[in-house]
């Protein structure tokens, strides 16, 4: 989607995530939700294709092109890529090329480096931008579900992506504790792989892993070990529904999934267990707001609910929540205080 050509963009908001950039203008919403990936000519390193299409050029494996994943972790991993796809990304934006430098809204796991912090930093004015404004993930989160601006009790917020997962304790307006884990859906990918091969020998690529996550990917009903997977999700897929894949028996996959999951539940326990006393009190209470890709893994919400022994729920829109939340405080930069940690709902 483009907006109608603008001379001049004021403020916008990205969202730069390990597999998709997200970009809003105030006053228009969201108008890029693209891949985050970058396809160039393999011999020049030259760009060929941004998001959408470069996807489409990492799936067909088209000769002589190299598909670049310039965020990996949640971190700018690879500079000139990112450089490249944020300056066409602004481009698509603004439906012109930036005559004026817009300042720009941002999100970055609270805990990076300084060195991590100056990299998003740079690629961002490096693309075309002039002032960056840079908030917590777990702010941005929490705004873009839509809870905790009039709630007086702690809820813990836990934004699984591709890469990493930002957790924040968030109440009325404020993240008062944030930090990182570096888990996210291409972890359980990469379980995927190895325990396929290690219980039935198969060796399957990361894409292949993905698929099988995605279609037949399940932990409803999963009690862990000893215990037993829904059925339903399990025995009625096969390879023969997913082209290209080997055969691989799907009934192992979410016991798979519940050990690749164990990095995540174990540091959310450490988290849980580390909290203030009150703190930890109403979150036991209010419990767990997930979002992120990854919290649309099917059963994840109930299999954490049972592993943590607290209430758990999924935003309405999991991928969208942080752009959303700087959507909301793109429109009131000037509510923002606390070195960007706190946010009032204007008044009125």
């Amino acid at each position: 989607m483009l907006l109608p050509r603008l001379p001049w963009v004021e403020t916008i908001a990205v969202d730069m995530g390990t597999w998709q950039t997200h970009i809003c203008v105030r006053g228009h919403g969201v108008v890029v939700r693209e891949p985050s990936l970058v396809a160039y000519a393999a011999e020049r390193r030259r760009p060929l294709a941004f998001g959408t299409e470069a996807r489409k050029m990492l799936q067909r494996g088209v000769e002589g092109v190299t598909v670049v994943q310039p965020v990996r972790g949640g971190m700018v991993a690879d500079f000139d890529a990112a450089v490249a796809m944020l300056r066409h990304f602004l481009h698509q934006a603004t439906g012109r090329r930036l005559i004026f430098s817009p300042d720009v809204l941002t999100c970055i796991s609270a805990g990076v480096t300084s060195v991590q912090r100056r990299a998003a930093h740079g690629a961002l004015h490096s693309a075309g931008t002039g002032r960056v404004n840079i908030v917590e993930t777990p702010l941005a989160v929490a705004l873009g579900a839509g809870v905790g601006l009039n709630v007086s009790r702690a809820c813990l917020v836990v934004d699984i992506g591709a890469g990493v997962t930002d957790v924040g304790v968030f109440c009325e307006g404020m993240v008062t504790s944030a930090t990182f884990i570096p888990f996210g859906g291409d972890n359980l990918d990469e379980a995927i792989v190895r325990g396929v091969k290690r219980r039935q020998g198969q060796t399957i690529s990361r894409t292949m892993a993905e698929t099988l996550k995605l279609q037949v990917g399940s932990l409803n009903g999963y009690a862990g070990r000893g215990g037993s997977a829904s059925a339903a999700k399990t025995t009625n897929h096969n390879s023969a529904m997913m082209p290209g894949l080997p055969e691989v028996d799907v009934s192992a996959i979410p016991e798979i999934l519940a050990e690749g999951l164990t990095p995540l539940v174990d540091e959310l326990r450490w988290i849980l267990e580390n909290l203030p006393r009150q703190q930890r009190a109403e979150v036991e209470e209010e419990g767990i707001l997930l979002s992120g890709g990854c919290s649309l893994l099917d059963g994840l919400e109930s299999y954490l609910a049972r592993q943590l022994g607290l209430p758990v729920t999924t935003a309405t829109d999991p991928m969208s929540c942080t752009i959303l939340g700087l959507e909301t405080i793109l429109e009131d930069l000037s509510a923002l205080s606390l070195g960007g940690r706190r946010f009032q709902r204007p008044a009125g």
